[in-house]
């Protein structure tokens, strides 16, 4: 009886005063859906510290694979500018360590993440998905990271993009490329693939099922070995990687009959 129960699908909901941040989980896989639709779910400080309670939530923590996606025709079109325009730099240095550590919790969960991404993808709603591990665009979606045409950088962005398409590819995005296409992204490297609009949500969730029935310590351990080594010097490198082998070869996972035979 307490499997079934821990097992049922749960539904919870951050309400604020113009938004809300909708948390599903079923299966293992946290569903964390941005709700400003009218706003093309742009982040305000009251949406980021609604997105950051959810993810810090234990139905968020304790998920094997979390997938963040947005309400209506946008993934996220950005920081709300509304809310930060005047802000002096004692200021916004607060804010990036309130609110704004929303964009890091993401990118340092445990669990793989995944951005499911529809519509319009830009500045801060783009740096939020850069910090999953795994990016699927349909058909719609549409990416800019525009910081520097009004004469700012991003507060995040490049380190990741950097990593991820090269650094004459990620100088070109924030300096002159505009409004790249789903399919222009997916040749980048910026997502894995790009699917129908109809099917987003649906093939995010399978990639989640499929990642949820992994032994969660060891998808949780080879999503961190590849952080790790990516900085590491190579003998470093493969010495933790040694070492996450080993230390996982004496779980019960690790020492299944399956494994042996595969």
């Amino acid at each position: 009886m307490a499997a079934a129960q821990e097992g049922a699908p749960r539904r919870d909901e951050r309400e604020g005063s113009d938004g809300a941040v909708t948390v599903h989980v079923d299966g293992g896989v946290a569903l964390v859906t941005l709700r400003r639709a009218h706003k093309l779910n742009a982040l305000s400080r009251e949406m980021e510290l609604l997105l950051l309670d959810a993810l810090d939530s234990p139905e968020v923590r304790g998920s094997a694979c979390v997938v963040l996606t947005g309400e209506g025709r946008a993934f996220s079109a950005g920081a709300d500018l509304d809310d930060f325009s005047g802000l002096d730099a004692d200021e916004l240095f607060a804010d990036l360590e309130g609110a704004g550590r929303a964009y890091e919790t993401f990118a340092r969960m445990a669990q793989p993440t995944i951005a499911a991404i529809s519509g319009w993808c830009l500045g801060g709603g783009m740096e939020m998905a850069l910090g999953a591990d795994i990016r699927i665009a349909d058909d719609t979606a549409v990416f800019d990271l525009p910081e520097v045409r009004y004469g700012v950088v991003t507060s995040g962005a490049a380190y990741r993009l950097t990593r991820l398409v090269g650094p004459s590819r990620a100088k070109e995005l924030l300096l002159f490329r505009r409004r790249i296409s789903a399919a222009e992204a997916l040749g980048m490297g910026l997502v894995s693939e790009v699917v129908p609009a109809s099917g987003l949500l649906e093939r995010a969730k399978e990639i989640g099922r499929s990642v949820a029935s992994l032994p969660e310590g060891a998808a949780r351990r080879a999503k961190a070995l590849v952080d790790l080594v990516l900085d590491a010097p190579r003998d470093v490198a493969v010495a933790l990687e040694q070492a996450h082998y080993v230390a996982l070869s004496q779980t019960a996972a690790g020492r299944s009959p399956r494994r042996r035979e595969g």
